[in-house]
């Protein structure tokens, strides 16, 4: 019954050949499918009531790894900045060999980073994360492949042109950490892979906040699986325990299982919401297979999938 590290993150944009073009010149990512999704399987899958152009993108010399889906939605508002007491995606994680010669390119892209990479005292780079504005709103997370060999920041393979990898992992605000992993490991059958406390004021200060908002971290995935992570971040604060998925930004994530309705079955039982009833879906951006949609308490969707054989 077990499901798959993320397959997919969709991404709600508001200029779709925008966006197209960032992440193909910023990321090295190039359109392998794209076509106007119809309104009842938007609706089935995502609530929406319309049309939805789609292009799904992804790193041509990595046939496994994680693609992104990007969903034009025109005319919407941008995402505001996280909230810290509410659960929410923050952004997409991607691994970068050199933090410095990232950042700069990445600004050159038009990515507004909180701060620029920190030095140590003998003025080298230091393995700070940093967290940039993409021209759409959405947060780019730059990790430092460095580290152990378990480190999450390893996973990925870094582009020889571009420097980065394909996405490794989506950060997640989460208010309470206990269901959330209970739900990810009962029902999807992953892994917790490692954790941390994030306390150092530089890497506080590359997230654009204070010293006060010190917070834990835990990657759950597919060990041995080349999709991206779920990395969920706790800042020790209640809040709501369910929210409406963004429009805008990451709005749902993919991931695949053998067993559909066996998942569900467990899901529910877990506390999720169905967003609609299984459905078969047979489309040239979004693929072919039987589908359902979960809407847990992580604030975003979770798209279950049960591919067509081949």
């Amino acid at each position: 019954m077990s499901v798959s590290a993320i397959r997919e993150i969709t991404l709600g944009v508001g200029h779709l050949r925008r966006q197209v073009s960032f992440y193909g010149s910023a990321f090295g990512l190039r359109v392998t499918a794209k076509g106007r999704v119809p309104a009842a399987v938007a609706e089935a899958l995502w609530r929406h009531d319309d049309l939805v152009d789609a292009v799904v993108m992804a790193r041509l010399d990595l046939p496994h790894g994680t693609r992104l889906r990007l969903l034009r939605t025109s005319g919407l508002p941008a995402r505001p900045d996280f909230d810290v007491s509410v659960p929410g995606p923050l952004g997409v994680v991607w691994g970068a060999g050199s933090s410095r010669r990232t950042y700069y390119r990445l600004s050159g892209a038009g990515v507004e980073f909180h701060a620029a990479p920190a030095t140590d005292a003998e003025g080298d780079d230091t393995d700070t994360t940093l967290y940039g504005r993409t021209v759409d709103g959405e947060y780019a997370v730059i990790a430092p492949r460095s580290g152990p060999d378990h480190d999450p920041r390893r996973r990925g393979t870094p582009s020889r042109h571009f420097g980065v990898t394909e996405p490794i992992a989506v950060s997640l605000v989460t208010v309470d950490p206990a269901a959330d992993a209970s739900f990810l490991e009962r029902v999807f059958g992953w892994t917790r892979l490692d954790a941390a406390r994030r306390d150092d004021p530089a890497a506080l200060r590359a997230m654009g906040l204070g010293p006060e908002l010190a917070h834990e971290v835990e990657w759950f995935g597919v060990s041995g699986d080349s999709g991206a992570l779920l990395e969920l971040v706790h800042f020790g604060r209640s809040g709501a325990t369910t929210v409406q998925p963004p429009a805008r930004g990451i709005a749902a994530l993919r991931v695949d299982c053998e067993a559909l309705d066996a998942v569900l079955e467990a899901a529910r039982d877990a506390g999720a919401q169905l967003v609609g009833d299984p459905f078969e879906v047979d489309d040239v951006a979004l693929g072919r297979g039987r589908v359902a949609t979960l809407q847990p308490s992580f604030g975003l969707m979770i798209e279950l999938w049960e591919p067509a054989p081949r």
